[in-house]
């Protein structure tokens, strides 16, 4: 039989045979079609059809959100130490070149303004004076490039290469023996200035600082902020000069 659209349904149905006999015979089966309409339980094999990829991408789409909201997560990242990658987690940079007016007898009347900063996400503190006005200048060592590579003697006791010597007197650089603490929190900087010959070909500038740790008891390790003669810009190191004391 045919249901409205048109599309054979064949229903399978079991009932007393109308010629079964008063002993209680079996009853025989009759495979009957019957019309969809007149019991309502028909469905069209095409109307299954039509529904079965509807059902399929019904069951993929509420599979796929989960994954998708797992996938937007992503794992935790802590934050770099370093701010600006491209720099030291502290570092000492070049301002200018300039009349200074000197701290102390004997200085020479020429400086150079540099800039310490703390490029690292933890606080840094060092001891420091003041300078002129409210200018604060950090304890600053010069130190002497000594020379670390390999030395040969000859038969005769002479050396290759020589013995260094410093080309022109070093200064003693400010170690403050009284001063304050200063401390430097992540981000900031100090401008000071210092007489020019403390940076020369023969020497460099260190600024010791130690990190400042909460809940943390003293006497952690030193580090030293380093400048030398090649961190200056080409045009201004003719001026770094190795100067005499009074020059």
């Amino acid at each position: 039989m045919q249901d409205t659209s048109g599309t054979s349904i064949l229903i399978i149905t079991v009932e007393k045979s109308p010629f079964h006999s008063q002993s209680g015979s079996e009853c025989k089966r009759l495979i009957s079609p019957v019309s969809a309409t007149s019991y309502g339980v028909g469905v069209s094999m095409l109307t299954m059809r039509r529904y079965i990829p509807w059902a399929f991408l019904v069951l993929f789409c509420v599979g796929a959100v989960p994954a998708q909201k797992t996938a937007k997560k992503t794992p935790h990242r802590p934050s770099s130490f370093v701010l600006n990658r491209n720099k030291p987690f502290v570092y000492v940079e070049f301002l200018r070149v300039g009349k200074r007016e000197p701290l102390e007898e004997e200085e020479v009347s020429e400086g150079v303004w540099l800039r310490i900063v703390n490029n690292c996400r933890v606080p840094i503190h060092f001891m420091a004076s003041g300078g002129n006005g409210d200018e604060a200048i950090p304890n600053e060592e010069v130190v002497y490039d000594l020379y670390s590579g390999p030395i040969a003697t000859m038969p005769d006791g002479t050396q290759s290469p020589p013995p260094q010597q410093p080309r022109s007197e070093m200064p003693g650089g400010y170690l403050f023996h009284v001063g304050s603490d200063y401390t430097l929190a992540s981000g900031e900087s100090l401008l000071f200035s210092v007489p020019v010959n403390h940076v020369a070909e023969d020497w460099h500038i260190e600024i010791p600082f130690q990190f400042v740790l909460p809940d943390v008891p003293c006497c952690q390790p030193k580090m030293s902020a380093l400048f030398f003669l090649d961190d200056v810009p080409q045009e201004y190191q003719t001026k770094f000069r190795q100067h005499k004391k009074g020059e």
